[in-house]
């Protein structure tokens, strides 16, 4: 049987202005301990990058669960596709061992199912990866603005905030959040652009030189995959010969080496992601985590 814990242990309710005072507090907390710990790699070794998301932008999610959960994931998918490809191997050599027609037609058959279910694993990869990574950049682009308003300073100057603030400052039109990541501004309009918005903010923020670091290619790598979601989502698992010619087309422009066809004939219908894209899929996440929390770590040492 558990002892119960003295009274000056437990905590009580806090009414909600309390609590959002308490949390500025701790954020002010954490700016003073990284100001005293910079000195000392003992104590900055405790911290993961990414730590710094969660203490200095207040972030309302678990980014570690949220991966493991993807990885978890990921990890089943992979390891039924092995098994796929393990079956048509055997119906492969049986059908070969035999010349047996019905052996043929059920090679055939599975190597068809197969074209489906490699489609799946590219859908499901993508369900688990870019939906996080797009919650990530809005509200860590939310957070940064938080941030600079907190700490009474402006930005580095660049294009996005003037049109903001021109485009906001006119009362018959709709106000537009300058931090908002699915926004881009452009020299006559905001538009609905979320991977144009990612870019302009990293762009004005100075968080790109932090992701393009180690040649990741990230914002192209950003770009192909939220491509690649609207198609697979907008689409299904076998796209139209218009909607398959126009992704090969854009492929080949942009040189992305992420994806491959199944063609009907001579016509792409089925794209998938390469497996080498699925697998690094988590890495290059937690690159952007990492990164980000650097930049963020950097933001609340000015």
């Amino acid at each position: 049987m558990s002892e119960e814990r003295p009274d000056a242990y437990v905590r009580q309710d806090e009414p909600e202005a309390q609590t959002t005072e308490h949390r500025a507090a701790d954020g002010e907390l954490c700016e003073e301990f990284i100001s005293l710990w910079s000195e000392d790699s003992n104590y900055t070794n405790l911290l993961d990058n990414r730590d710094y998301l969660s203490w200095l932008l207040d972030f309302s999610f678990d980014l570690d669960a949220q991966l493991d959960a993807a990885r978890s994931m990921l990890t089943i998918n992979q390891s039924a596709a092995k098994q796929v490809q393990a079956n048509i191997k055997l119906l492969n050599e049986r059908a070969t061992h035999t010349g047996s027609g019905h052996d043929i037609d059920e090679l055939i058959c599975a190597l068809e199912r197969s074209s489906y279910s490699d489609a799946v694993d590219s859908l499901v990869a993508t369900v688990v990866i870019v939906p996080m990574m797009e919650s990530f950049f809005i509200e860590l682009f939310q957070g940064i603005g938080k941030k600079y308003k907190e700490k009474k300073i402006e930005p580095p100057e660049h294009h996005r905030w003037r049109r903001a603030d021109n485009w906001n400052k006119d009362p018959n039109n709709c106000k537009k959040d300058r931090w908002d990541c699915s926004v881009y501004f452009g020299k006559n309009k905001p538009q609905p652009n979320l991977y144009e918005g990612i870019r302009q903010l990293s762009q004005a923020t100075g968080l790109c030189d932090y992701l393009e670091e180690e040649k990741k290619n990230t914002m192209d790598w950003i770009k192909a995959l939220l491509v690649y979601r609207n198609y697979v989502f907008h689409n299904g698992l076998e796209w139209s010969e218009a909607k398959g010619n126009q992704f090969q087309e854009l492929s080949k422009k942009k040189n992305w080496q992420y994806f491959k066809p199944r063609l009907t004939g001579e016509t792409p219908r089925m794209f998938y992601l390469c497996d080498t894209v699925i697998n690094e899929m988590p890495q290059m996440i937690e690159f952007i985590f990492d990164k980000a929390g650097i930049f963020a770590k950097n933001l609340a040492s000015r």
